[in-house]
């Protein structure tokens, strides 16, 4: 099973079309959590309405896109746990790529700073992102281009070793 763990905030115009999408994309086992950080726009409602099997949404009182994932990854029952933002700007296409990646690795990220990808965040954000990787490279070393990537396939074998 492929569990994605989507965190939300005000993401009433993107949920549906994202959700729809992953069960179009994804032919394995599906479930999705979506955790919600007690968005105003009612993106928690529309996901709750649509009852759809397989998705399940969680409320928070709280705000933390780490945290969120966190939970998330906790209340996952896959052997495939992914997680990704709700704002579209990480594709289902490449998120089903890095899936079948997992064959041959046991964690993939998606990138911003690899070929084909973009960063379309303010400026100061961008630098900050930059700095912070360069900053993890610098300590731990490796090929990771991304530290602070919210786009990530793992199998879970990864968090029991």
């Amino acid at each position: 099973m492929v569990s994605v763990i989507l965190a939300t905030y005000n993401e009433r115009e993107n949920i549906v079309p994202l959700i729809d999408n992953l069960r179009a994309q994804i032919h394995q086992s599906l479930e999705i959590i979506l955790v919600d950080d007690k968005s105003q726009d009612g993106t928690a409602g529309i996901v709750e309405k649509l009852g759809y099997p397989n998705v399940t949404v969680i409320r928070r009182e709280v705000r933390g896109l780490a945290s969120a994932f966190h939970r998330g990854i906790i209340e996952s029952t896959g052997d495939t746990v992914c997680w990704m933002d709700a704002d579209m700007s990480m594709p289902v296409e490449v998120l089903v790529e890095m899936i079948g990646k997992l064959d041959e690795y046991h964690i993939v990220i998606g990138s911003r700073y690899a070929k084909g990808g973009s960063d379309n965040r303010h400026k100061i954000r961008v630098l900050s992102s930059k700095f912070i990787n360069k900053l993890a490279q610098t300590v731990l070393g490796g090929d990771v281009k991304d530290y602070d990537s919210g786009f990530v396939a793992i199998k879970r074998e990864v968090f029991n070793t």
